[in-house]
């Protein structure tokens, strides 16, 4: 899985033809599947609402996918407006784009000093890995794509462990507003805890944390 920083995405779409950088851009804004993108169509977008939908046959998890259109993705398709009544993108014959030039595609990514073995469809992989690595989650990242299930976007999940982090650390308020209650709440006059008292408060904790009524065993999870 090969994916870009912003700076050399920025170089790519700076070394593509002017057509296949718009279509570019729209796939980082957006991460759709190459043939979504070359096949789009006007009747699928939807300005007021900011959407672009999609059918099940045109998706590869044969479901169907309605997605948020960013304001990157607004000002793609704003620039294309006029140039055909039905379809969205065009090449630089003014034709409708059926298939990725290859030739321009290579030129494009070796100008801009650009790994040869980076295609297409790793600029989806940089749209949901941008995703990740700035917070969103992998359930959204899941809905957002059009993926058939979490399994799909797990990938994705170690290029966010500062992000885990953020999460993970949220026991620490649990713990520490929990723990504070029970050691004031049984020794609000003491500045100093003996043994004998720490482990009257551990005891405290462990009744009210894992005694399960009529029953000794402890939760397993």
């Amino acid at each position: 899985m090969k994916w870009l920083r912003p700076a050399e995405a920025k170089r790519l779409l700076n070394n593509l033809v002017p057509y296949m950088a718009d279509m570019a851009e729209y796939d980082l804004a957006t991460g759709l599947r190459q043939r979504n993108i070359f096949n789009l169509r006007w009747s699928q977008i939807d300005f007021l609402k900011r959407t672009c939908e999609y059918y099940p046959e045109d998706m590869k998890s044969d479901k169907p996918l309605v997605i948020p259109l960013n304001d990157t993705a607004i000002k793609i398709l704003v620039k294309q407006l006029g140039k055909h009544d039905e379809y969205v993108f065009l090449n630089s014959r003014h034709k409708p784009v059926k298939s990725l030039n290859y030739k321009l595609w290579r030129i494009g990514v070796a100008n801009a000093g650009i790994d040869e073995d980076f295609n297409w469809h790793d600029l989806r992989h940089t749209w949901a890995s941008w995703l990740v690595q700035d917070g969103v989650s992998l359930y959204a990242l899941k809905e957002m794509g059009g993926w058939k299930s979490l399994e799909m976007v797990q990938r994705y999940a170690h290029l966010a462990p500062e992000h885990l982090i953020q999460h993970a650390s949220k026991i620490d308020n649990i713990m520490e507003n929990e723990c504070h209650s029970f050691v004031t709440g049984a020794c609000l006059d003491e500045e100093v805890v003996t043994l004998d008292k720490m482990r009257k408060i551990l005891k405290n904790m462990e009744e009210k944390w894992w005694v399960v009524s009529d029953s000794n065993a402890r939760p397993t999870d």
